[in-house]
C-alpha cells in the first residue's frame, strides 16, 4: 500500500532535494529513493548542484532583506529558497563585498513616511510598510525626517518645578510626556537640577 506524503515530509523534501543526495533523504524519510525522486518530479524539484559563474555574478550584486526577495531570486535562478540562501552565505564567506538586494522605496511609501513619521514609531512604520525597522530608520535619515522636540514654555516651567522638587529624569519625562532622552539633554543643557536615578 502506498504511503501518503505528509506536509512535513513535503516541506523537508522541498528544502533539501536540490543539494542533498536522494538516497540520504530517502533513508531519513523511511522511503525508497524511487518514491522520493518521483515526488520531487511531481513537485517540480530538480537537482542543481553546480552554480554557474553567471548565477554567482547575479547573486554577488544582491543580498536579501526578506524572504520575498529570496523567493524571487530562487524563481529567477530556478533554485530552491534554501539553496539560494546557502549560496549567498557561501559567497559572502569568500568575499565580504557581496552586495544587497534591497526593495526600492516607492513614492507612495516615501509619502506615507513623510506623513506619519512624527506620530508613528519605527516599529509601527515598519509593520505597516512591511520593512525592517533598520530599513525604515535608514530611509528616514535619507529623507531628512527627524522628530524635533521643541520644549514649550509651559513644559520648561514644569520641568524646572519637578527638577527642583527632587524628581528623576524618568519621572519628569513621564510627567510632561516627553521622551526621556529629550529631557536628559534638556536638563543638562539648561543646568536644571534633578534627582539622580537610583542604581
Amino acid at each position: 500500500m502506498r504511503k501518503e506524503w505528509t506536509d512535513e515530509e513535503i516541506r523537508l523534501l522541498r528544502n533539501n532535494y536540490e543539494y542533498i543526495a536522494t538516497e540520504r533523504i530517502a533513508i531519513f524519510l523511511n522511503r525508497t529513493s524511487i518514491s522520493v525522486k518521483s515526488k520531487a518530479i511531481r513537485l517540480g524539484l530538480s537537482k542543481n548542484y553546480d552554480w554557474s559563474e553567471d548565477d554567482d555574478i547575479y547573486l554577488e550584486y544582491f543580498v536579501f532583506e526578506n524572504d520575498t526577495n529570496i523567493n524571487e531570486a530562487a524563481a529567477f535562478l530556478n533554485r530552491t529558497h534554501n539553496a539560494v540562501r546557502t549560496r549567498i552565505v557561501n559567497l559572502r564567506k569568500k568575499d565580504s563585498s557581496v552586495a544587497y538586494i534591497r526593495k526600492p522605496w516607492t513614492e507612495k511609501e516615501d509619502g506615507f513616511l513623510k506623513n506619519n513619521y512624527k506620530v508613528m514609531s519605527d516599529a509601527m512604520l515598519s509593520e505597516r510598510l512591511q520593512r525592517t525597522k533598520g530599513a525604515v530608520s535608514a530611509r528616514k535619515r535619507t529623507l531628512g525626517l527627524q522628530k524635533v522636540y521643541k520644549i514649550t514654555p509651559s513644559e520648561d516651567k514644569e520641568i524646572r518645578r519637578l527638577g527642583s522638587a527632587g524628581h528623576t529624569i524618568t519621572e519628569i519625562a513621564d510627567a510632561v510626556q516627553v521622551p526621556r532622552r529629550i529631557i536628559y539633554s534638556y536638563v543638562h543643557n539648561h543646568r536644571i537640577n534633578f534627582k539622580r536615578e537610583a542604581g
